[in-house]
C-alpha cells in the first residue's frame, strides 16, 4: 500500500497556480514518506523513476477523492498512477456508512482512527509555494500522508 496525498492550495497573495493543479505530491509507504515539489519541476516531462513508481501494479495508491487527483496528476503534470482507491469510497463499504464515500480526510482520520488532524493555517500554507520548504511544514505533509497510509492499512488490514 502506497498513499497518495495530492492537496491543490488555496490561492495566496502572489500569482499562483491555476486551483485545480497539484502543488505537492506526498508520498507515504510505511513510516517513510517523500514530499515532492510539482510547481517547481523544469519541465512537463516528469523523471522516469517517479513515473515508474506511480505505474508499478506492486503499488496500490490510496487517498481522498483519489480519482481527480490521478487526472490532475495526468492533464497537468504527465504523471500515470496504474492501481488507486479512494479512501471514502472503502471507508463508506467498510463501514456501511454511505456519508463516507464524500468524506475528507479530517473526517475519515476521526472515523476511522479516531483521531484528529491539526490543521496549517492560510499563511503556512502559502508557504508550501515556496521552493524551500520550511521544516514543519515538511513535517505536516509527511502527517498527511501518513494518516492517508495508515487509513487504508485499517480499511484492508
Amino acid at each position: 500500500m502506497c498513499s497518495i496525498l495530492t492537496p491543490p492550495l488555496p490561492a495566496p497573495t502572489c500569482t499562483p497556480p491555476p486551483y485545480d493543479t497539484i502543488a505537492l505530491l506526498q508520498l507515504c509507504v510505511g513510516n517513510r514518506c517523500l514530499v515532492y515539489q510539482l510547481r517547481h519541476r523544469n519541465n512537463r516531462n516528469p523523471p522516469d523513476r517517479l513515473n515508474d513508481f506511480l505505474n508499478d501494479g506492486r503499488f496500490c495508491f490510496m487517498g481522498v477523492d483519489v480519482e481527480m487527483a490521478i487526472l490532475r496528476l495526468r492533464v497537468h503534470h504527465g504523471l500515470r498512477v496504474r492501481s488507486a482507491v479512494d479512501l471514502g469510497d472503502a471507508a463508506s463499504r467498510r463501514l456501511q456508512r454511505e456519508d463516507l464515500r464524500s468524506a475528507g480526510m479530517d473526517q475519515l482520520a476521526r472515523e476511522v482512527m479516531r483521531m484528529g488532524i491539526i490543521r496549517l493555517d492560510g499563511a503556512q500554507r502559502i508557504a508550501l509555494f515556496e521552493r524551500v520548504l520550511p521544516p514543519e511544514l515538511v513535517a505536516h505533509a509527511c502527517i498527511d500522508a501518513i494518516f492517508s497510509h495508515e487509513i487504508g492499512r485499517i480499511l484492508f488490514g
